[in-house]
């Protein structure tokens, strides 16, 4: 048995030699080296990704000598004695390139030399290097302990931003001269304290780049500096401020914390943005002007919480505060007036607006927002500016509610002003559909107001209640109203506002109109007007009506002896057409005793051109209505009738006359 265990033991010893000595022949020899370099060059090829060739590698018990080129143009070095017993070592090493090759696409064309030297052990190491690297100097020092870093120190001098971009695989967006001195140390509790100070001048900012990989819309390169201030405490504590200044926009962070193992952060901030122009393509909108906000914002266990202010947005102030998912803002005493030279717009009026909004989930966009617009007047002379509308003093005030659940937006609103009451305006608006779905309570109480607007004048009131639609991009309003002592309906849609009316009373339309109150009847009314084209139609029937005692009944009176306003008509129509605010109609109406026909009247900018034609107990009578809506004038142009009564008049006298004459005309001629 003792001699089976010392053959076991004797082998076993063999064996520990043999495997000693391949380890021996293959680390330290140059038959062994040779085996090894094509099997750690593919390995680092393998692990870095990238194109790596091993020119020498030389490994002795205690030295070791390594000879690298990098993507065919980086050489890198290191050579130094090494010591397998106590794990240490000591290796110089130097990096160059006359020029960086193209990386991630991008082309470095930027020399690199950087020599130092990494010495130390397992436990403590450092490393050191100087030289120039993307066009910068270039100078750190680092210990590690534990390969943890214990100490580092860093100056960089106008390093090349983008070339550092290219470098991490990132687009090439900005470029800027960046420069960095970094020192941090340990503290008596062994933890690390520190400072950073980082600069970029002569930044610039890609539009190209910046809508290409991100979709962000510039109207221009942008010009940039940036600077930052930041303390290192307790291995875990980064503290201090940063600045960014740009044409686009200037932004401060102060009172930066950030805890380097968890990611949580806080800090203070303010924006200037001294000229919206230059978020127009942003924004996709005109802008103009200037907005400054401040606030503070947090991010704690994966929750962002932050609040913006503003002392002077469009003249009132702003405040909102995000929780997580919570949403509080405020607008309180914004003017109209600045939020039109914000969007670049007309000054068309001013008022004040008071905004709140709340959302218990912006997640479930539940939430729900009140404004109201308070002391607003409607600016007349820029609304005739840009409209050639004519408006009296037009106060105003508006109020709305609004609930927000998901896809729907429920709203109530009313306006109210010297010009059109909107008591009611309710609705739901779904955004998923993008359809709209609402009704709506309407009071003019006095239609004078709107002369300036229609070009016509009027009088009386009118309130109206329908519904308003949006479905299929296209909008729709109807709505009726009790008026004229009969029923009003009308469609807007497509541009067009159709309208029907029954039992009108003509007496109270062209009273309403201001038009004189010829002809009393009950009018049964279609129309149809396009507001893009500005032309119409409109058709209106009755029967059992009658002239009333005006200009034209007198005169008629007079010349024929015939009382036209006991007459009642049948049969009466009326038809025309609205061409940019130009009237042709024609008129006919019939009795037992009378016809009256209008072919061809005009109205146009309140001037009356309506030739007529009567017929009365087999008469004519030929005429015209001229002057203007509120002051008419008739005239009779020509009558068979006057002809054959002058004639019947004139014979009578020459018959009852005829001694005189003769004896007149022989004194004459005798």
């Amino acid at each position: 048995m003792k001699k089976v265990i010392k053959i076991f033991i004797s082998t076993i010893l063999i064996l520990v030699a043999l495997a000693a000595a391949f380890i021996y022949i293959l680390l330290f020899t140059d038959f062994g080296n040779g085996i090894l370099k094509p099997v750690i060059e593919k390995k680092a090829k393998e692990a870095s990704g990238i194109d790596i060739k091993i020119d020498k590698f030389y490994l002795r018990f205690n030295s070791i000598n390594v000879e690298t080129t990098v993507l065919n143009s980086i050489k890198a070095k290191a050579a130094g004695g090494i010591n397998l017993f106590n794990q240490s070592f000591d290796i110089n090493y130097s990096i160059n390139a006359d020029k960086l090759p193209e990386i991630n696409g991008i082309k470095i064309n930027e020399p690199l030399a950087l020599d130092g030297k990494a010495a130390g052990g397992l436990k403590v190491i450092n490393i050191n290097g100087t030289g120039d690297i993307f066009g910068a100097a270039l100078n750190f020092d680092t210990v590690l302990n534990d390969f943890k870093p214990a100490t580092v120190n860093i100056d960089a001098n106008r390093l090349k931003l983008a070339k550092v971009l290219a470098v991490l695989g990132q687009p090439i967006y900005a470029d800027g001269s960046l420069s960095a001195t970094v020192h941090i140390n340990p503290n008596e509790k062994n933890e690390l304290d520190g400072d950073a100070l980082l600069h970029i001048d002569n930044g610039i900012i890609y539009k190209n780049i910046l809508k290409k990989e991100f979709n962000i819309t510039l109207k221009e390169d942008t010009a940039y500096k940036m600077s930052a201030d930041l303390k290192l405490s307790n291995s875990q504590d980064l503290v201090g401020a940063a600045d960014f200044t740009s044409s686009l926009a200037n932004f401060k962070a102060t009172d930066l914390k950030v805890n380097i193992n968890t990611l949580d952060l806080s800090g203070a901030y303010k924006l200037d943005i001294p000229n919206l122009k230059q978020l127009e393509t942003l924004a996709g909108i005109a802008l103009q002007g200037a907005v400054s906000l401040y606030g503070s914002a947090k991010y704690a266990n994966g929750k962002i919480a932050t609040n913006v202010n503003s002392d002077n947005l469009a003249g009132g102030k702003f405040a909102a505060k995000l929780d997580g998912d919570k949403l509080d803002a405020s607008l309180t005493n914004a003017k109209i007036s600045e939020i039109l030279n914000i969007l670049v717009q007309p000054f068309y009026a001013n008022a004040n607006l008071n905004l709140k909004a709340q959302f218990n989930s912006l997640a479930n966009q539940a939430g729900v927002i009140d404004a109201d617009l308070t002391n607003g007047l409607v600016n007349a002379a820029v609304m005739k500016k840009e409209f050639n509308i004519t408006l009296q003093k037009t106060d105003f005030s508006a109020k709305t509610d609004i609930a927000v659940n998901k896809n729907n937006i429920k709203f109530g609103a009313n306006f109210l002003s010297t010009l059109i009451n909107l008591e009611k305006f309710e609705g739901v608006f779904d955004t998923a559909k993008t359809e709209l779905k609402s009704t709506y309570l309407a009071d003019i109480k006095d239609l004078s107001k709107f002369d300036g607007i229609t070009g016509q004048k009027m009088k009386g009131s009118i309130a109206v209640e329908g519904e308003a639609d949006y479905k299929d991009k296209t909008p729709k309003v109807s709505g009726k109203s009790n008026i004229l002592g009969g029923n009003v309906n009308f469609v807007f849609e497509n541009s067009t506002a159709k309208v029907n009316g029954t039992n009108l009373s003509a007496l109270e339309l062209l009273n309403m109109l201001s038009y004189p109150q010829i002809f009393d009847t009950k009018i049964k009314l279609t129309a149809d007007y396009n507001i893009n084209t500005s032309k119409g139609n409109f058709n209106a029937v009755s029967s059992n009506g009658h002239i009333t005692k005006t200009q034209l009944g007198d005169l008629i009176k007079t010349l024929l002896a015939f009382d036209i306003t006991t007459e009642v008509f049948e049969n009466i129509l009326l038809d025309g057409n609205i061409d940019h605010g130009k009237i042709k109609f024609l008129f006919d109406a019939k009795s037992k005793k009378v016809s009256l026909n209008v072919s061809e009247g005009k109205i146009a900018d309140r001037l009356l051109d309506i030739p007529f034609n009567a017929q009365i107990e087999k008469t004519d009578i030929g005429g015209k209505v001229t002057g203007t809506t509120d002051k008419p004038k008739v005239s009779i142009d020509s009558s068979k009738y006057l002809q054959d009564k002058a004639k019947k008049e004139i014979n009578r006298y020459l018959e009852k006359n005829s001694d005189k004459i003769d004896k007149a005309l022989n004194k004459i001629f005798k």
